[in-house]
């Protein structure tokens, strides 16, 4: 009876131990999955400002440039946002992040370049003048559905 009160004691502190570990991993990966989902959504918060400017009369073109470079500096963070494991839980990642990983940081060097061309454009472009903004702003949104093609689930 005592050898099998050990076995129940060490049993039992084992699952305890287990369930500890888990809900640490889980717990660490959901800040993780939240964190990068404030990522894109700052970005995609800039996005609609930039489209209200570029696209629907809002007369802020002064701040394009800001928004743009916010952007970019949110979208420094797509690559680390992604590490193993971090697929579980409830996120729109698709497993092709994980599975093809090169792939993905090109996808996100072609969204830093288009990024980079946008900003140039808004420093550049007569504020009177929106083609060149929007024909370099349409190539960012076009780097976003590029890579919500191949790594995000649909929504």
């Amino acid at each position: 009876m005592f050898k099998n009160t050990k076995i129940k004691k060490f049993s039992l502190l084992f699952v305890l131990t287990g369930a500890i570990a888990g809900t640490a991993i889980a717990a660490d990966y959901k800040s993780i999955i939240v964190h990068r989902q404030g990522i894109y959504d700052v970005m995609a918060g800039h996005m609609k400002v930039l489209k209200s400017i570029l696209f629907m009369g809002n007369e802020n073109i002064s701040s394009v440039n800001y928004h743009a470079k916010a952007i970019l500096e949110a979208a420094k963070h797509h690559g680390n946002a992604f590490p193993k494991g971090s697929d579980k839980g409830k996120t729109h990642a698709l497993p092709a992040i994980w599975e093809k990983p090169e792939e993905f940081k090109q996808a996100g060097q072609k969204l830093g370049k288009a990024l980079q061309e946008f900003i140039s454009v808004s420093e550049m472009a007569d504020k009177e003048d929106l083609k060149e903004m929007q024909a370099a702003f349409k190539k960012v949104g076009e780097a976003c559905k590029g890579c919500h093609k191949k790594f995000r689930e649909e929504l």
